[in-house]
């Protein structure tokens, strides 16, 4: 039955901890990346998440790398 529900559109329950992981490997890739253009990115796929329904998680997590 949850091969179904993954592919009709149930329990959409994990999707909120998979954007917290997301948000947390952004934060990582910000701060640790060499390259300016992959800094570049991390910080522009955060603030499309701020825009969204991650705005707690960004604020929280992201804040330091940001300022």
């Amino acid at each position: 039955m949850d091969y179904f529900k993954q592919y009709l559109g149930g329990d959409k329950g994990p999707q909120e901890s998979d954007g917290a992981n997301t948000v947390t490997k952004l934060c990582e890739r910000a701060r640790t990346s060499t390259l300016l253009d992959d800094r570049r990115g991390a910080v522009r796929a955060l603030r499309s998440l701020s825009k969204g329904k991650f705005r707690l998680q960004v604020g929280t997590q992201a804040m330091e790398i940001l300022m």
